[in-house]
């Protein structure tokens, strides 16, 4: 029998939860840029009409990044309905370690350049410390998550029993 968390394989649960994450922070980055911008600056006393067009931008990355995730949703392994060929099985498996491999190397970059940021000060980057270490960590947790499921537990991405076919 499969693992199941809420009622959903552990790797369609983590898919829901980074989903509703992303499209929880497209209001503030895009309608309300002062607001979402405001959780990262040092400073919010005057926020230059530039950062919150890039705030905007950086909104408009989330909801791009975020349209993978959601057709990464439907099952290869039938198990929510879908009917698939073993062509499409293969192909939807094939989608899903992409999205992962693509958006881990998003947060591999997104980390460091965080990381940076914090040591830079505060002063010098014009962003909040703990802002900068919160959303490393958080790219961090994202990271060790992909590589479990990439590596560690490839089955889950699957949603198969056992082990991956062809081990």
């Amino acid at each position: 029998m499969t693992t199941t968390i809420l009622g959903l394989p552990p790797f369609k649960l983590a898919l829901y939860i980074e989903i509703l994450a992303n499209l929880s922070s497209l209001p503030a980055l895009i309608l309300s840029p002062s607001y979402g911008a405001s959780f990262l600056l040092s400073t919010t006393a005057t926020i230059a009409p530039s950062t919150l067009t890039l705030t905007r931008w950086f909104g408009g990355l989330v909801g791009a990044l975020t349209v993978p995730l959601v057709f990464s949703l439907p099952s290869p392994s039938g198990s929510d309905g879908t009917k698939m060929s073993e062509t499409d099985r293969q192909r939807q498996i094939g989608f899903r370690r992409a999205t992962y491999i693509t958006m881990g190397a998003g947060e591999v970059f997104l980390s460091r350049l965080m990381v940076w940021a914090y040591i830079q000060g505060e002063e010098e980057s014009g962003f909040s410390g703990n802002a900068m270490l919160a959303g490393a960590a958080n790219m961090g947790a994202l990271l060790a998550l992909r590589v479990l499921f990439l590596v560690g537990r490839p089955e889950l991405i699957e949603e198969c029993d056992g082990k991956v076919k062809g081990q």
